[in-house]
Order: structure tokens, then sequence, then C-alpha cells
């Protein structure tokens, strides 16, 4: 009897975590199940020769055993994750996270024109961890000795960015953050050209938060309360995550009319660190960062207090 009741708990226990990726057997099949549900990525191409187009690249792929799409579980919720490398008018690293009948695409290329990856999984005790190995470009590649190297006045190995999932987004490795004291967040946008939304958020230690929207946000005037302890705690962990005070003060996308936003943090009795990010795409930190803050205007209640 035992054993029957342990079988029937095993059988409902897949059914509750499976979804339709772990029904994906094929490089079509993966690009059919995108299309539907991201009509963008209709056009989306699994094939290794249009992301690696020479020997070299190829050869550089090869040696890291690099899959055009693998399946893991990034942010251990038992479900399974998918992380597709394709060609979609321009190489797009793309993850998209599971949430039974729901789907995230997170899109790992931070420009229009990114360089070559070479994504690697890479699991252990504790965390999954995705690779994106990249070269510098007009260099000689070898391999050498198992190691990928390029020539030029002395040879080096590939660079290795290291992404986890975290605080809903992929972002930087930071296995040992400083916890900073943080006394005060300021955040704002610009809006750039188009209808991005343009607004201030100021927040201090003590939790409270003051918005005042601009344009394009559907309120007008000023806002305050107190946020909740979780949305507060995780923003702070974040925040430490990104390790912002070594962060550079500016960083800029290469395209135009795109809106910039405005990071102030005042932090450790005194120091104070100020980032401008014309694209909002300065580190996949800060990218999460500041989503994190943007969601604040929608999950919090906030009470007007002036018009």
């Amino acid at each position: 009897m035992k054993n029957v009741l342990l079988f029937f708990f095993l059988l409902f226990s897949a059914s509750v975590f499976a979804n339709k990726i772990d029904d994906l057997k094929t490089g079509d099949g993966v690009c059919k199940f995108l299309a539907k549900i991201e009509p963008r990525l209709k056009d989306l191409l699994i094939d290794t020769h249009l992301v690696y187009r020479d020997s070299v690249e190829r050869k550089i792929a090869d040696s890291l055993h690099v899959k055009m799409w693998q399946k893991t579980d990034f942010n251990n919720d038992g479900q399974t994750d998918l992380l597709v490398y394709g060609h979609n008018g321009s190489a797009l690293l793309l993850a998209v996270i599971s949430d039974k009948d729901n789907y995230k695409i997170d899109y790992l290329t931070l420009s229009y024109s990114p360089p070559v990856y070479y994504p690697v999984i890479k699991k252990d005790v504790w965390e999954t961890s995705l690779l994106l190995y990249s070269r510098r470009e007009n260099e000689d590649t070898n391999i050498v000795n198992g190691d990928v190297v390029w020539h030029g006045a002395a040879p080096h190995k590939l660079s290795c960015l290291k992404l986890i999932y975290q605080y809903n987004s992929f972002i930087e490795s930071n296995p040992n953050p400083v916890k900073h004291t943080i006394q005060n967040i300021s955040y704002s946008t610009d809006g750039g050209f188009g209808t991005c939304p343009i607004y201030n958020l100021t927040i201090n230690s003590k939790r409270e938060a003051i918005y005042q929207p601009k344009m394009y946000c559907g309120d007008t005037g000023t806002f305050y309360l107190t946020i909740d302890t979780a949305s507060y705690n995780q923003i702070i962990e974040l925040l430490n995550a990104t390790n912002f005070p070594a962060l550079s003060d500016k960083y800029a996308v290469e395209w135009t009319d795109d809106d910039t936003c405005y990071l102030a943090v005042s932090y450790d009795n005194g120091k104070e660190k100020k980032i401008e990010d014309y694209g909002k795409q300065g580190t996949y930190g800060l990218s999460a960062l500041y989503s994190e803050l943007s969601k604040l205007r929608k999950t919090q209640k906030w009470k007007r207090i002036k018009q």
C-alpha cells in the first residue's frame, strides 16, 4: 500500500511541476514554442552556423561544448527553464523562465550589436549559473592546452561573465556582497524620445518613499507611503549585490532617442554614489534594480499628499 501511495505522490508531483518546456525535443520545436508565447520571435532561427559564422568561432563553441538551446532550472523553483541562443535578425540570447502556464522572457543581450557569446550552463550544489564567454573582435584565436586564447601583444583567455538568476532577474554573480548601510535612494527618469514614464522616486532608511510622476504616468501630484518590509529589503539586497560603489558613474547604449535614468545612493554615513545610465542597461544588476524600483509605482498603495 505504501508503494502505491508513493507512486501516486510522485506522479502528482511530476504533473504539478511539469510544463511545456519539458516536452521540447528539437530546435524546430523550440522555435515554434517561442513563436506562440512571443510573436516577435516568430522568425527566430536556431542554427549554429548563423551565430558562429566562421571556423574559429565554431572551434571555440565546440571546445566549450556550447549548445544552442538547453533546459535547466535557473531559479530553483522546480520548473524547467529554457536557454536559447539563436538568430532573429541579429544574434539574440534569451532565457525563458517558466511559471507553470505563464512564461517570462529575459533578454540577455544589452545592446543591438552584442559580442558573439558562448553560453555555458554551470550547475553546482548551491546554484545554477550562466557563463557568458566572449572574445575581442579582430583578434586571432586558438585553442592552447584546452584553453581558448587569442593572440595580440600577448595571449589572453576568453573573458567570462557569470550570471545568476536572483531577485527576479539575471544579475552578475556576487557571492560575497558588502552590506552597505543605505541612508537614501533617489531614482529618476527623463523619458527620452517617446512616451517612457518620467518620474522621481526617493526612499529613505525608514522605508518612507516619495513618488512624483511627471509625465506619461497616468497620475499627477506627489505621493507618499511606507514601503512594505519585503519589497524594501529586496531592493537593498539587490543594490548591494550590484556592488554599486565600484560601478561607473556613467553608462550609455550605442543607439539614440532612448531614455536616461539617474540613480543616487547615500550610504555608510556620508558617502554618495551617482550613476547616469542612458538606455538603462549599464549592467545586468542595475537593469534589475531599475525594474524593481519601477514596480513600486504599481505594487504599493500610495497616498496623494499634494496635487
